[in-house]
């Protein structure tokens, strides 16, 4: 499932996101040049969360 990050622009906002995701049990695949993150749908709800408190706003 395609999760949008419009607000992630560089390399540290992915890092910062997948590093988050990673460290609650998601498995991300992130295209930063699209603004995407790339997660299992039934992680979906959890990695919405995670990018959240990371401070991000993430759009499905």
């Amino acid at each position: 499932m395609e999760i949008k990050v419009n607000d992630m622009h560089c390399k540290n906002c992915a890092a910062k996101v997948e590093k988050a995701l990673l460290m609650n049990g998601v498995r991300p695949k992130i295209d930063l040049d699209n603004h995407i993150v790339v997660v299992k749908d039934n992680d979906v709800t959890k990695a919405l969360e995670v990018i959240k408190q990371t401070g991000y706003t993430p759009t499905v």
